[in-house]
């Protein structure tokens, strides 16, 4: 097998809550979340459990699947009135100047909040679309700031994540798996129904 140099890719995109339509132009009449610090990072963690043989208990005889999880990481170089109050549930508009204020503790989340109240789309939209992959999660939860730096010397951030989430709206075909969670490649391929 030869290898292919143009393989490689770099891959632009927009990071986009809540789009309707990804056939549309971006951001695919959803909100774009603004710049970020050298894109997105997806974590993957797929969950298994070893079937052991009766006999001894030590040799593996079938690994058995059991799911998989899906986080989105991403560092924004901006966060202004769009992004906080997806990221902050606890945040409302200043009295003053109108801008999100953040404010724990609030009435909006809680200890025991679920979290999924505050879901949606997201979708990672390259600029390229033909030789780049789209990343959608179904139903995603902003998971506040990991870090949030100010200073002088550096960039101010907003360094947070994204849980994805099974939409139990979108059934498979097979009731066993009745929900999707997360889809990537050709942003052409991808329903968001």
């Amino acid at each position: 097998m030869s290898r292919d140099a143009a393989q490689i890719l770099v891959q632009p995109g927009f990071l986009i809550w809540a789009p309707t339509d990804l056939s549309a132009a971006s951001p695919h009449s959803g909100t774009e979340l603004g710049y970020t610090e050298d894109g997105i990072r997806l974590q993957h963690n797929q969950e298994t459990r070893p079937i052991r043989t009766e006999e001894t208990g030590v040799a593996t005889q079938e690994i058995i699947y059991l799911g998989e999880d899906w986080r989105l990481t991403v560092v924004f170089l901006q966060w202004d009135n769009e992004i906080i109050p997806k990221l902050f549930p606890n945040s409302t508009a200043g009295g003053t100047s109108g801008d999100q204020l953040i404010q724990y503790p609030a009435s909006t989340a809680y200890p025991g909040y679920k979290m999924s109240g505050q879901a949606a789309i997201l979708a990672y939209s390259p600029t390229d679309l033909t030789n780049n992959k789209a990343v959608v999660f179904r139903k995603a939860i902003p998971l506040a700031a990991q870090e949030i730096s100010f200073g002088s010397s550096q960039d101010s951030v907003l360094a947070c994540s994204f849980q994805a989430l099974p939409d139990e709206s979108i059934g498979s075909g097979d009731g066993r798996y009745a929900t999707r969670t997360v889809a990537i490649g050709d942003r052409r391929d991808i329903s968001l129904t």
